[in-house]
């Protein structure tokens, strides 16, 4: 991913910064939302057609969100999926169980719920 911004638009950008989400992961993921001209996003809500799951969140919510994002056919962007074993243990079941395609960079695990992506897991 670029590690420039790809329009002017910073939105996502500034509030993953000010909760707390290193620069360099805030820009790849307003980059995502530019790439696939999402116009909505939400952090540590499931509000949105982007929805991020910062580290703060707790397990039960994180999990929540997921699946109610999921249900709606938003992408998930849970952040830090190594932080703790418990948390990378989350992120496995959570891969094991979508039906379509996780991209894991190590610094978030990204879930599209596309029907024409197929069930694939991709570790960068």
């Amino acid at each position: 991913m670029s590690h420039r911004l790809l329009s002017a638009e910073t939105s996502l950008r500034d509030a993953l910064v000010a909760a707390g989400v290193p620069e360099r992961r805030a820009m790849e993921l307003q980059n995502l939302m530019t790439h696939c001209e999402y116009r909505t996003f939400a952090i540590d809500e499931a509000s949105a057609e982007l929805c991020v799951a910062t580290r703060t969140l707790p397990k039960a919510e994180t999990l929540r969100l997921v699946r109610t994002a999921c249900g709606r056919g938003a992408t998930i962007a849970v952040m830090e999926p190594y932080a703790d074993r418990d948390r990378e243990r989350m992120c496995g079941a959570i891969v094991a169980g979508h039906g379509s395609t996780t991209v894991d960079n190590r610094g978030y695990l990204l879930i599209f719920n596309n029907k024409y992506l197929p069930k694939q897991h991709f570790r960068i």
